[in-house]
């Protein structure tokens, strides 16, 4: 028997990285004709060893993508995120300046005798007030560092793009 032609398959099943229902099976088949003087063991050999090559580069090339997109994805989230809590901020500020010009005028209508507060009711303006001071405070730092956040994961989700 004379052997003209060598035909080798590889194939690699496996799991999507991040999807528990998907899974991938790259395969590929080789076909090499036989010259005078091929000894047909080594070029069987050789011709599976380029497909195991191939294969193994298309599963990393797969799973590259698969956290890619992964990536991709996990930015936009973030994004929103960053931009959704600047939008509450700033929202948000009105209302907090609001509320504390009423509750200064609150406890000083209390210390002049015109309110008449419990102490607890006192207490409670008083945690009111510092924690809307604070935050008025930090707002600017804050909601420019949500910005800066934002446009460094913008930046990182277009060059993946």
């Amino acid at each position: 028997m004379r052997i003209i032609e060598i035909t080798v398959t590889a194939a690699t099943g496996f799991n999507h990285p991040n999807e528990s229902y998907a899974n991938f099976k790259p395969a590929v088949t080789l076909k090499a004709s036989l010259e005078t003087g091929d000894v047909p063991e080594y070029v069987a050999r050789e011709l599976q060893r380029q497909a195991c090559v191939l294969v193994l580069g298309e599963k990393q090339r797969i799973l590259d993508e698969c956290l890619r997109e992964a990536k991709i994805e996990q930015l936009k989230r973030d994004i929103e995120y960053l931009d959704a809590r600047v939008a509450r901020a700033i929202e948000e500020l009105p209302k907090r300046q609001q509320q504390l010009e009423q509750d200064r005028a609150r406890i000083e209508a209390n210390s002049a005798g015109t309110d008449k507060l419990q102490a607890w009711e006192a207490d409670g303006i008083e945690r009111r007030i510092a924690d809307d001071e604070e935050y008025l405070r930090n707002f600017d730092r804050d909601v420019a560092e949500w910005k800066k956040q934002a446009e460094a994961k913008t930046a990182e989700l277009n060059l993946l793009r």
